[in-house]
């Protein structure tokens, strides 16, 4: 499964580029996590490297979290540095050890950050290889990843609204065969650990209908891209239909819904499955009954007609753009 994070994250060489950040990211301070995942075993179980703070910190004191921090000059604006070089002063880990495959798009933490995770594979790794900083790391512990892909390990989720968006706020609490002990496992930690296994646990099929890292963002065709506001027809849950605005993108073979355009740059290509559309095999056609509001609709439908979405354009010309593109 190493194999499909290379797959995403396009040539090892790209991995030190410096991707292009969202908008509403690039004016916070930088910083990195790496993600380190590695085999255990006989069966080559995927796990994935987690350290706990010491509850002395200032910041983030006894919580769970990968090894990271802080952009400092030295980096020379690179966030993979950045990673290797926290990793290395947190848990001892030499950069020759370490593989960086690629790296997810940026998220903004609760104290104002913009965070890249690097996602790595240890090459050879044993647990006995860490030599914690006994300032900054209390404990490490290793979890298999496919402990985050399935939801009865998940103890809670809860919908939370920040800066405007929607998010899905997971906990996991984890019993630590090694130690004994109980690990809570819990926000920008868990929400990248939880992406990272549903990568992971995807079907060879689904890959490239992925595109959550940044390195396959600037390797995309952008002549296959199309993007913009469109009117959707939905329906309400007492069954009235309803015309709502959302934000388009049509990469690959692929149609994400988002609530705004600032949610697509956020989320990256990221949708929900209820928000997504494959449509390789999509028929598209024009409504026989329209209201006067929405004179440029057409209908996207996959599957022999068994999912349809209907959407409307804001002219002519720009319905003709998104028809092309389907076609």
């Amino acid at each position: 499964r190493i194999e499909r994070f290379r797959a995403i994250g396009g040539l090892n060489s790209r991995i030190h580029h410096q991707s292009e950040v969202p908008p509403h990211h690039a004016s916070l301070p930088r910083a990195s996590v790496l993600v380190p995942l590695f085999e255990e075993g006989s069966s080559s179980e995927l796990h994935v490297l987690l350290t706990k703070r010491p509850t002395h910190l200032k910041s983030h004191s006894g919580q769970v979290c990968f090894p990271g921090g802080r952009q400092e000059e030295e980096d020379g604006g690179d966030d993979v540095q950045t990673a290797l070089r926290e990793t290395h002063e947190e848990v001892g880990l030499a950069s020759d050890c370490i593989d960086p495959i690629c790296r997810l798009a940026t998220m903004e933490s609760v104290n104002g950050l913009c965070v890249t995770p690097i996602v790595a594979y240890l090459k050879e790794f044993q647990m006995e290889q860490l030599v914690l900083c006994q300032q900054e790391v209390e404990a490490a512990f290793a979890v298999p990843l496919s402990y985050f892909s399935e939801e009865r390990n998940c103890a809670s989720k809860e919908e939370i609204e920040w800066k405007g968006n929607s998010f899905v706020m997971r906990t996991f609490f984890f019993e630590d065969p090694a130690s004994g002990r109980t690990f809570k496992i819990w926000g920008l930690t868990a929400a990248i650990v939880y992406q990272v296994a549903q990568i992971a646990m995807l079907d060879e099929g689904e890959i490239i209908d992925q595109p959550l890292m940044e390195a396959a963002k600037e390797t995309t065709d952008s002549s296959k891209t199309t993007k913009g506001s469109l009117m959707r027809l939905q329906v309400s849950s007492s069954g009235k239909t309803y015309w709502s605005k959302r934000f388009f993108v049509k990469s690959g073979d692929m149609l994400h819904q988002y609530d705004s355009e600032e949610h697509a740059s956020r989320k990256s290509l990221s949708a929900t499955k209820k928000n997504r559309l494959k449509i390789s095999d999509c028929q598209v056609s024009m409504p026989t009954s329209i209201d006067q509001h929405q004179e440029y609709a057409f209908s996207v439908s996959v599957l022999g007609g068994r999912i349809e979405w209907t959407l409307a354009a804001s002219s002519e010309t720009e319905r003709s753009k998104w028809i092309a593109g389907f076609q």
